[in-house]
């Protein structure tokens, strides 16, 4: 609830700060932004995603001298990241213009930050997966609204100061305000990692690059699958006859403007999985407490995620008109449809990313390697084929999402069959509830003549209401049961 609740904070702050540099840097100079971001992301899931998770399941095991072991963890795990981010760095500043090139844009200057940012991004990841092992989140949720509030302010500031001299340079200076925040943030994290008496030191590396690899090659494929898509993209879209500046804009609506609110559902599952990782992780010797960890969670995400998704389906016009006012008529169109059909996606994108979290803790790690690359290549074929037609276009995108969740998700509950199993109850009541909600808030918006905020706030109190209302035994027990851990926690 913890990573939830800073994690909504975080999306807030990344839809105000997109909100502002939509207008700011245009909406292809967003598009532009995107293709950077999703690079970046990549690169940092290459050189560090895996060392958090590593870190967070071999600190949380039951072991003897326990203190000691996550010393040479804490050095180990630092050296590593250091290590890939620079390395990775050096090839975005030597390739940085061609790489830009293929993306169909001249921000090639950007991607020489990398160097910089892949090395901090590695040592945060390491200090959260540390502190994550010690089943404690309010220091990666702190260190999340810490980083996201100073590249809010930063961010803007030296975007709109540097987009003086081209969009291109407006983007650089975007990406300058993120490097702050990393600063600030490590700061935060290292006082927390010395309250805990984590020590630089230690040889014993205690099976790090074992569990390591697996995990860092599993999840490296989908960043990586995310950032072909940001290099072939405009190419496809081009065949399909639209122009440079068109194609950008499609992706920049698809990926900065629809993408930042369906993240949301993304976020509560990531904060679910990373908080259930380091708990299933701990109980690898009580099978039956582990089972019911992870169903319990499972259940926290179902009835979160079904109402989120389907409200944002149902209030996407105002919700934009609201957000990104800058928007024309066609783009905010544009942008409703992509909504529709990618609140299923953001759905499927959710659980997906649970079940991934569940595979690793239970160390289903080569299965769910292969599972992954299956999924990866199935979206890649759809996203390179059907891009390139016209009537398709940006779609492509969101049925590759879909193609590839469905495929693990159905991998990953063949191999959990014995594992997650819940009731037809806390299943089907949640997913009624969000769907009459849909259909009620979507005629309301349609027939009510305010503005779009009043609109927004209104069809929200509308949603509440009757999810609230239809779903009541199913959330009455989620909160009875949230009580109780609450209060076994209190007393230990």
């Amino acid at each position: 609830m913890i990573l939830i609740l800073a994690g909504i904070v975080c999306k807030i702050l990344g839809v105000l700060f997109r909100l502002p540099l939509t207008n700011i840097l245009g909406v292809k100079g967003i598009g532009y932004f995107q293709m950077v971001m999703s690079l970046y992301i990549f690169t940092l899931m290459v050189c560090s995603g895996g060392i958090t998770i590593t870190l967070s399941k071999l600190v949380a095991e039951p072991c003897k001298n326990r203190q000691e072991r996550i010393n040479s963890l804490y050095k180990i795990s630092i050296i590593t990241s250091l290590i890939l981010g620079i390395f990775v760095g050096m090839v975005f500043y030597f390739l940085g213009e061609r790489i830009a090139k293929v993306q169909g844009g001249t921000f090639g200057d950007t991607y020489k930050f990398m160097i910089i940012l892949l090395a901090l991004g590695g040592i945060i990841a390491c200090f959260r997966g540390i502190l994550q092992g010690f089943e404690t989140m309010y220091p990666t949720a702190i260190s999340q609204i810490i980083e996201q509030t100073v590249r809010f302010v930063f961010g803007l500031l030296f975007a709109s100061i540097f987009v003086k001299k081209g969009v291109e340079s407006g983007v650089f200076g975007a990406f300058l305000g993120i490097i702050v925040g990393e600063v600030l943030s490590i700061f935060y994290l290292l006082f927390e990692i010395k309250r805990r008496k984590v020590k630089f030191q230690g040889k014993d590396f205690h099976g790090f690059y074992k569990n390591l690899l697996p995990i860092l090659i599993g999840s490296s494929i989908l960043p990586l699958v995310n950032a072909v898509d940001s290099l072939i993209i405009v190419n496809r879209l081009s065949l399909a006859g639209f122009g440079e500046s068109q194609a950008v804009l499609l992706y920049g609506i698809q990926s900065g403007v629809v993408g930042t609110v369906l993240n949301i559902p993304a976020m509560i599952s990531a904060s679910l999985a990373m908080a259930i990782l380091p708990s299933v992780a701990a109980l690898k010797e009580d099978g039956e407490k582990q089972k019911q960890s992870i169903c319990t969670a499972f259940k926290y995400l179902w009835i979160i995620l079904l109402p989120m998704v389907l409200g944002i389906m149902a209030v996407a016009k105002p919700l934009y008109t609201v957000i990104y006012p800058t928007l024309d008529y066609a783009s905010l169109q544009y942008a409703v449809n992509l909504t529709l059909l990618g609140g299923i996606s953001s759905i499927l994108l959710a659980i997906m990313q649970f079940m991934i979290t569940i595979l690793q803790a239970r160390e289903n790690l080569l299965y769910l390697m292969i599972l992954q690359l299956i999924g990866g290549g199935a979206k890649f074929l759809v996203v390179f084929k059907f891009c390139a037609i016209a009537e398709i276009n940006v779609y492509g995108l969101i049925l590759g999402n879909i193609l590839l969740s469905s495929i693990v998700i159905i991998g990953s509950l063949l191999k959990l069959r014995d594992v997650v199993q819940i009731s037809f109850l806390d299943l089907s009541l949640p997913l009624f509830s969000s769907i009459a909600m849909y259909i009620c808030v979507s005629y309301f918006v349609e027939w009510v003549q305010f503005s779009s905020l009043v609109t927004l706030a209104l069809a929200v109190c509308v949603g509440v209401v009757i999810y609230g209302t239809m779903n009541f035994p199913t959330l009455k027990g989620a909160i009875i049961s949230l009580r109780k851990r609450s209060q076994i926690n209190l007393s230990k």
